[in-house]
């Protein structure tokens, strides 16, 4: 499902192989386990599991205030 983030942190709980299409473009990658990456806002992407197992994250929005 196409969806967006404010800039964030991911941390895999359960690594795998990920197809994911932005407006970037499309690029496969596979995560490891206790992978993490702080990322900055994410106009919109979208993220399909191509692995054989179950990929699982945990996703930390950050928020700001005015």
């Amino acid at each position: 499902m196409r969806h967006q983030h404010p800039a964030n942190f991911v941390y895999a709980l359960s690594g795998g192989k990920l197809n994911t299409e932005s407006v970037s473009g499309t690029r496969e990658a596979e995560v490891s386990t206790d992978a993490y990456v702080l990322n900055k806002p994410v106009p919109w992407h979208e993220v399909t599991n191509t692995g054989d197992t179950t990929a699982r994250f945990l996703v930390i929005e950050m928020k700001y205030q005015k």
